[in-house]
């Protein structure tokens, strides 16, 4: 599978909570794409080898996500980051922010505070996804235009790939 380079409209919807329906199609497109080659038998070489993705999660958390499945077949390195107890301030996302954009190429904030979360966007100078790790993410509601048109009832299992084939799409789209 060749790499295309993104749309500004795919490459804004990281953090956007609202998709266009250019890019809802764009990605969807993507992720048929993704899908089409890994039933028939040739899964997605590693096109993002090298990347590196955090995950901002609680202390505690310590479950792989789908998320970290999919960017892994992909060739990208998922790093769970906390961010400590007490959470930091406002005034401190700044600061790890920019740490975090040197060393990662995305971030998804997963449960982090709004305020947090927004702060982190601003000053991170990569993509910053809200919601990819706990499946919250507004372009994962796109998946369920992936399954076969002639299934009667959903497949939990035919959900799942379908979700990171979305997600694959969707870190493609963004820092491919």
């Amino acid at each position: 599978m060749t790499s295309h380079p993104p749309s500004p409209a795919l490459r804004a919807l990281a953090s956007d909570t609202l998709l266009n329906a250019a890019g809802a199609k764009e990605l969807l497109d993507l992720a048929s794409r993704l899908k089409a080659a890994s039933v028939a038998g040739h899964p997605a070489p590693p096109l993002l080898q090298g990347k590196n993705l955090a995950v901002l999660q609680p202390a505690s958390g310590a479950t792989v996500s789908v998320l970290h499945d999919a960017a892994a077949d992909l060739g990208v390195r998922v790093a769970r980051v906390s961010l400590g107890e007490p959470p930091p301030t406002v005034g401190e996302c700044a600061r790890i922010a920019r740490m975090l954009g040197r060393m990662y190429d995305a971030i998804d904030v997963g449960t982090t505070a709004p305020a947090t979360a927004a702060e982190l966007a601003t000053h991170a100078g990569v993509p910053v996804y809200r919601g990819l790790a706990d499946g919250s993410h507004p372009a994962l509601a796109l998946a369920r235009d992936l399954a076969p048109a002639d299934a009667v009832v959903p497949d939990a299992a035919a959900e799942s790939d379908n979700r990171r084939f979305m997600m694959q799409a969707l870190l493609l789209a963004t820092i491919g």
